[in-house]
């Protein structure tokens, strides 16, 4: 029973010692799909503004004045998936203005709106292009990548 041992835990050793030798050197980082979506010009007028970005499945709805409070932002999800990570982008130091808002999704397609004291202010249907990142490589990830895109919404 020893000898077995010894003899696994001896192919074990020479496994990663041969693993360590490979030319490639492969990372296990992580990453997530992300879009962003810039608004022009950025939303600087007083008042509460609701942003809703919906897709196939899921939406996100955040929240904030102007202007800009610390602590007042909120953002809410409900994606039939899973959970839905998302924000506002505010020009923080200076009170606002609301310049986006992301999502880490990667919809081929959604809708996104935004409302100041409950009017519409913005809205448009959009498609973004997305780039595939690897971030360990693609050589190293294979399959594994996330999508990430930038876009813009303008004012109605």
């Amino acid at each position: 029973m020893r000898m077995t041992i010894a003899t696994a835990v001896a192919v074990t050793l020479s496994c990663f010692v041969t693993a360590c030798d490979s030319p490639r050197k492969c990372t296990l980082m992580a990453c997530s799909d992300t879009l962003s979506i810039d608004f022009e010009p950025a939303f600087s007028e007083p008042g509460g503004y609701e942003v809703e970005v919906s897709w196939e499945g899921g939406t996100i709805t955040c929240f904030a004045a102007i202007p800009f409070e610390p602590g007042s932002e909120s953002c809410e999800s409900s994606d039939a998936e899973k959970r839905v990570d998302g924000g506002l982008v505010i020009g923080r130091a200076t009170g606002g203005p609301i310049r986006g808002v992301w999502v880490s999704r990667a919809p081929a397609s959604l809708e996104v709106s935004v409302r100041r004291e409950g009017v519409v202010v913005a809205s448009s249907r959009l498609e973004p292009s997305y780039d595939r990142h690897h971030p360990n490589g693609e050589a190293c990830d294979g399959d594994y990548f996330c999508q990430v895109a930038q876009t813009k919404l303008a004012l109605d």
